[in-house]
């Protein structure tokens, strides 16, 4: 059965709350993770198939829209890009 996300045909699917990092790829939607603001960080479990980065880390995610175009970038408190899907 098609999820909400599939039918309504979604690129990108973002959420917080997780202390950590982490960008997922699954029947081509991309879901993006960030919740690395706080000062506690979660452990991130168990890696799953669908993953692609996957960190603990302090961090932040800036996202860029221009017209159809939408850049991601995650980074670390100390300037390091965790993740910049191309």
């Amino acid at each position: 059965m098609d999820s909400p996300v599939r039918r309504s045909r979604v690129p990108v699917v973002f959420s917080g709350h997780f202390h950590h990092y982490e960008r997922l790829s699954s029947n081509g939607v991309t879901y993006i993770t960030s919740g690395g603001g706080s000062s506690t960080l979660y452990a991130t479990g168990e890696r799953l198939p669908e993953s692609i980065v996957l960190a603990r880390q302090t961090h932040f995610v800036l996202v860029e829209i221009d017209g159809k175009r939408l850049t991601l970038t995650a980074t670390a408190l100390g300037g390091e890009v965790i993740d910049r899907p191309r």
